[in-house]
């Protein structure tokens, strides 16, 4: 089964997608999420967190 990613799902630093820095240099065949936009979050990349 297919999940969709939308934009409040979690990192698992606990932020949401639209959190995270946005790399579009593979647009458009894959959008990739960056590190954390939250001040003093140590998250380096977006990882859906497991449910």
């Amino acid at each position: 089964m297919m999940t969709s990613e939308g934009p409040k799902n979690p990192c698992t630093c606990g932020h949401g997608r639209r959190s995270h820095e946005v790399d579009y240099s593979n647009y458009p065949q894959r959008v990739e999420h960056g590190k954390c936009r939250v001040k003093g979050c140590p998250c380096t990349k977006y990882e859906r967190r497991g449910e």
